[in-house]
């Protein structure tokens, strides 16, 4: 199991990346607890947007590879989805699998159990004051999105969507984390917007303090 964290993460190595791949491995230990006293258990750990540079693909692939866990990262991006095989296929583990499709259509045709982690970090917000790329904004024109005008309030129903379909197969103890999600003034904003309340009601709790979220990330488990 894990006992260095900063080896998995690499922080330095990572472009200041500080966000919810950093939350998530700050509470590792409960993911090895559930593994451990449950090694008879198949469990599979789901990222929707695969790295692109900042490397959760890898350090989730790589928790999975070394306690025997399964893998799916999903993105529609070629790019994205490129960039995940390549570092899947060093690994050489069939239990690893990189996914070209967006997160909500693969798993509505996919029902997948035992899920110990679900690292949701896919369709992007734009952060106020923040300048978009003409390249990104073109990747959702493909799809027929505004993402200048729509993208936050997609991004918030994908989430919520995604969330639907994999909340009652998390396991008991289990995580759903989520990226780029902030909560001010008793709202929630990012891509949590929906699907964080939605689980706070359906026997989700919070692990970091909401009210003192940090990296703008949230992680919320499955009561036991």
């Amino acid at each position: 199991m894990i006992n260095n964290i900063l080896k998995y993460l690499r922080l330095k190595k990572m472009r200041g990346y500080t966000g919810g791949l950093k939350s998530v491995f700050e509470n590792i230990n409960i993911l090895d607890d559930i593994v451990n006293n449950n090694n008879d258990q198949n469990f599979t750990i789901i990222e929707v947007g695969s790295e692109r540079g900042v490397g959760s693909t890898y350090h989730l692939g790589k928790y999975c590879l070394d306690n025997n866990l399964n893998f799916i990262t999903i993105d529609p991006s070629d790019e994205s989805n490129k960039s995940a095989k390549n570092i899947l296929n060093k690994f050489n583990s069939r239990n690893l699998k990189a996914v070209k499709n967006k997160g909500e259509n693969y798993l509505s045709n996919n029902n997948i159990d035992d899920i110990l982690l679900a690292y949701l970090d896919g369709f992007d917000v734009i952060f106020p004051g923040s300048i978009v790329s003409k390249k990104r904004i073109n990747f959702y024109k493909e799809f027929g999105i505004d993402f200048i005008k729509d993208g936050n309030r997609i991004s918030a129903e994908v989430h919520l969507e995604t969330t639907k379909y994999i909340y009652k197969n998390i396991v008991d103890g289990g995580i759903i984390a989520f990226d780029d999600t902030f909560y001010e003034n008793d709202q929630w904003f990012g891509k949590g917007q929906l699907a964080v309340p939605f689980l706070i009601e359906n026997g989700f709790n919070s692990i970091n303090s909401i009210k003192r979220m940090r990296d703008h990330s949230i992680l919320l488990q499955k009561n036991i």
